[in-house]
């Protein structure tokens, strides 16, 4: 018999992200990818994650380098999600701060991509900004379909609609003192 092996969708794509900067290493597409593709894994992990975190960090700041705007300013939004979602220091890089910075860039590149304000009300919320992350949930709760994307616009909007939830009620026990 002959076995057959078969790599799942989230272990092949870094080979194809690391394959893409070896031909095109000038390229924004393999970096940025290769960035999201290790961060995808990462999530997957519950041991070893921290120890992709350095290079989902580097993989967005050479795509960010190569063209910060790419998939909707994909480089910034990825960067910045790491930021806000990682662990702080001394555990890991993370800083909401930063990750806000980050966000606010990627939605420079394309305010109608809502992901962009989805993912930056979250960086928000974890920076205790919870008016300003109202805000970019709103904009999400209110946003039109395009087609470019109007095939995510339902999980945004249901995202968007737990992300207020919750940060409401984190803003409640901050005022609360909880």
């Amino acid at each position: 018999t002959t076995e057959i092996y078969t790599l799942s969708l989230h272990d092949a794509l870094p080979i194809y992200a690391k394959s893409a900067i070896d031909l095109e290493p000038k390229r924004v597409e393999g970096h940025y990818y290769s960035g999201e593709a290790l961060g995808l894994s990462a999530t997957t992990k519950v041991v070893g994650a921290k120890f992709m975190v350095p290079s989902v960090r580097d993989a967005a700041k050479k795509a960010m380098q190569l063209d910060a705007c790419f998939d909707h300013g994909g480089p910034p939004r990825l960067l910045g999600s790491l930021y806000a979602e990682a662990p702080p220091w001394p555990a890991s890089i993370g800083d909401p701060d930063k990750g806000v910075d980050l966000l606010q860039q990627a939605l420079k590149c394309d305010t109608s991509y809502v992901q962009n304000n989805y993912l930056l009300a979250n960086a928000l919320c974890k920076a205790e900004k919870y008016d300003e992350a109202k805000q970019q949930y709103q904009i999400v709760l209110n946003a039109q379909p395009k087609p470019e994307f109007e095939h995510f616009l339902p999980k945004w909007k249901d995202l968007a609609k737990k992300g207020a939830e919750d940060c409401e009620k984190k803003k409640q026990a901050a005022l609360s003192g909880s």
